[in-house]
């Protein structure tokens, strides 16, 4: 405890003195500290990170370095080291590459099928927003056939893992009764949730849904 309070003391918080000593995860945790702040800090603290075989340090630096977040935009580096983190199971990359390649861009092809396989990737490693970005590719047939039965089973996973998103997607489905029967009293529960997860969309359709 003592040594911990005189790394702080120093001026270095703990994290980075363990990331110093070799730790990865730990190189991603004190990253975050200065991503708003200090983006070319946190990006040298994910780069050792990502060297000491964090994928989700991996991950983060290519996201910043592909876009130019604290240094100048390599989108070739960039992506090599999404690809990287993606291949070590860090959900958050390939949800990341699933994004460009539906959108065609920061160095990829516009390509629907690559998309649904990056976000199956992301999801199945636990990322919610690869499974809220999966059941788009459902709801709105993107390089497949509408299906608002997957569709909505992607958004209940991405509700589950915590993802606001996905909450209100499925209480919307819900409520509609796009899939089964109208059901107002689970939309409702749904609402509640992505409210308190921080949709501000959600907080307006549960008030009105309160009000009737």
């Amino acid at each position: 405890m003592l040594n911990a309070l005189m790394v702080v003391l120093a001026g270095i918080s703990v994290e980075e003195s363990l990331c110093a000593n070799g730790d990865g995860a730990a190189c991603f945790s004190a990253g975050r500290q200065y991503v708003d702040q200090q983006p070319s800090k946190a990006l040298e603290l994910f780069e050792r990170g990502c060297r000491q075989k964090s994928a989700a340090a991996c991950g983060r630096a290519g996201f910043m370095v592909s876009r130019g977040i604290g240094t100048k935009a390599d989108v070739k580096r960039g992506r090599g080291l999404l690809e990287k983190a993606c291949e070590a199971k860090d959900g958050a990359s390939c949800n990341n590459l699933g994004t460009d390649a539906s959108e065609g861009k920061n160095g990829a092809k516009k390509d629907f099928a690559a998309a649904l396989a990056l976000y199956e990737k992301g999801c199945s490693y636990g990322n919610g927003l690869g499974c809220f970005n999966l059941g788009n590719v459902y709801r709105i047939g993107e390089g497949v056939p509408v299906d608002l039965s997957k569709a909505l089973a992607q958004f209940d996973r991405a509700c589950t893992m915590g993802t606001a998103s996905g909450c209100t997607e499925a209480a919307i489905i819900h409520y509609e009764g796009s899939v089964g029967s109208k059901d107002g009293a689970k939309a409702l529960e749904l609402f509640h949730k992505a409210c308190t997860l921080g949709s501000s969309v959600a907080c307006k359709n549960l008030q009105l849904l309160e009000k009737k």
